[in-house]
């Protein structure tokens, strides 16, 4: 990871993780602060890119003013941002709730060399409490995948195998074999069914498959 700035006010800390060993801990107790920090990944125009992280407030993060954004930036090739998907946490977090996982989505436009997973936090000229004012981040992912189109064209069991290569959901049904984007609302459930003699199901983001007799019921709720 790349951080603006000096490194005392983000650090990595064993208590600022949702689970490992360590997480990202941001120390809003100085007025005026500006930071961010960011990885590069290499970027292919046309797929589909989720950025997700783990966050968590302190008690007293929003309440002195301060706010945390996240970012999927997309660069050519000459490191010029040419999209930006911004995601405001302050909007999607409240310092009463755990820990949380927010994501963006978005397709890498035209031109993208590389993919940017930006985090970015400030704090208020003023700070009224400088106890348990931290943001904390954890558990951060990038994932590209193909959109998901033009799959048509497959038998179904061959739509089963391309969906689980590309990252997509699949189920099988007693009629059909259903694709969705990896969204846990997509599919609430999947019943197993018979495809050339193998039974399918999915559950969360993998695929099973197994002898018609001992396959179970999963469901993705």
């Amino acid at each position: 990871w790349i951080q603006s700035g000096d490194r005392i006010l983000i650090q990595k800390s064993p208590w600022a993780t949702e689970s490992g060993n360590q997480g990202v801990w941001m120390q809003a107790w100085n007025a005026n602060t500006d930071r961010h920090f960011y990885q590069d990944a290499v970027g292919v125009a046309g797929m589909e890119y989720t950025l997700d992280a783990a966050f968590r407030f302190n008690p007293s993060f929003e309440s002195n003013g301060s706010t945390l954004e996240m970012a999927l930036i997309c660069l050519d090739g000459s490191g010029v941002g040419i999209s930006t998907n911004l995601l405001n946490i302050n909007d999607n977090l409240d310092e009463s709730d755990g820990w949380k996982h927010l994501n963006i989505v978005a397709i890498a436009p035209a031109g993208t060399t590389t993919v940017r997973a930006w985090f970015h936090f400030t704090t208020d000229d003023t700070i009224e409490t400088s106890s348990n004012c931290s943001a904390l981040v954890d558990n951060v992912t990038l994932i590209m995948q193909s959109p998901g189109s033009g799959w048509g064209g497959f038998s179904a069991a061959t739509r089963v195998a391309a969906a689980q290569y590309s990252g997509l959901y699949a189920a099988a049904t007693d009629t059909s074999v259903q694709l969705s984007k990896i969204d846990e609302s997509s599919l609430d459930s999947f019943a197993a069914s018979h495809i050339n003699g193998m039974a399918f199901t999915a559950s969360g983001r993998q695929l099973f498959m197994s002898t018609p007799d001992s396959i179970p019921l999963y469901n993705t709720g």
